[in-house]
């Protein structure tokens, strides 16, 4: 078995944390998304309505994703809580908000080399 060429934990947060990388959260997200397979057609929905630029007061969207989100064991939720990021406003992700992505992304099975590029680092 091969070594990966990126660990996201030491590439990303240490570089978020050094001032070095400066991650918006709708791009990494959206590239994130991008690596994970079967989203619910209502889900694909959300995705396609972001592309769009449709998305604006999504107070009942967000009520009913929190709903399911909430409904899942923790382990379940990193496809969902990635959704959700694109119904926030993009914001810097800081280290504490990338470890939160990382986490959900792996547990959605997106490799480090995947997320590593999501969040703009270069292999």
């Amino acid at each position: 078995m091969t070594k990966p060429q990126c660990n996201a934990d030491d590439e990303i947060v240490g570089r978020i944390d050094a001032d070095q990388l400066h991650p918006m959260s709708h791009p990494v997200t959206r590239a994130l998304i991008e690596h994970i397979p079967d989203y619910s057609e209502e889900d694909r929905m959300l995705i396609e309505a972001f592309d769009a630029n449709l998305l604006d007061a999504q107070d009942r969207v967000d009520q009913v994703l929190w709903s399911r989100i909430n409904a899942l064991p923790v382990s379940k939720q990193g496809r969902l809580r990635l959704l959700w990021q694109l119904l926030r406003p993009s914001e810097s992700v800081d280290w504490q908000l990338a470890e939160y992505m990382i986490l959900w992304a792996r547990n959605e099975g997106v490799s480090e080399e995947q997320i590593c590029s999501a969040f703009g680092v270069k292999l």
